[in-house]
C-alpha cells in the first residue's frame, strides 16, 4: 500500500455520516486542536472515464477534513494488498483498527470486500460536498 494525498473530489463515499455521533464530535476538536487524523484506507476505481478512490475506511475522517479544509491523506490498497500490510500497519499506529476483521481473518476477499464497498457506494450516492451542505443546513435549523 501506499500513502497518498487525495482532494474530497476522487473520494466516494461508502457509509453514511452522522454529525451527532461521538466520532464527529472527537475529529472536531482533533482537527481544530491542528492534529492530523488518522490517514483512509481506499482502492483506485472510475466513476465512468473520471478516476477515483472508494473508500473503505474513513468517511467521516474525509468529510471532516474537507470541512476543515485540511490535506486527506489515504492508504490506497493495490491489488495485491493483503491483511498483513493492513495488520502492520495497525501495529505501527499508522492506522486505527480496519473495521473489516472478516477481511483481516480471511473469511473475506479483497475483491468481495470491494464489491460490497462499490454496492454501497451506490445505495448512499452522495458526494463529500453534498454531505458537507447537508450538515450546514441542518445546523442552521
Amino acid at each position: 500500500m501506499r500513502l497518498i494525498t487525495i482532494t474530497p473530489e476522487e473520494i466516494i463515499l461508502t457509509n453514511r455520516i452522522q454529525n451527532d455521533c461521538p466520532y464527529w464530535r472527537l475529529l472536531e476538536h482533533i482537527l481544530q486542536a491542528d492534529i492530523e487524523p488518522p490517514p483512509l484506507i481506499v482502492f483506485p476505481a472510475y466513476y465512468g472515464k473520471r478516476r477515483v478512490f472508494v473508500v473503505l475506511d474513513g468517511n467521516h475522517r474525509a468529510c471532516k477534513c474537507a470541512q476543515h479544509h485540511k490535506t486527506i491523506k489515504a492508504w490506497v490498497m493495490r491489488v495485491d494488498s493483503d491483511r498483513d500490510e493492513i495488520l502492520q500497519l495497525e501495529l505501527e499506529g499508522r492506522l486505527p483498527p480496519f473495521p473489516h476483521r472478516d477481511f483481516l481473518a480471511e473469511e473475506k476477499s479483497l475483491r468481495e470486500l470491494k464489491q460490497e464497498a462499490m454496492q454501497a457506494a451506490k445505495r448512499i450516492n452522495c458526494t463529500i460536498k453534498q454531505v458537507l451542505r447537508l450538515l450546514d443546513e441542518a445546523d442552521k435549523e
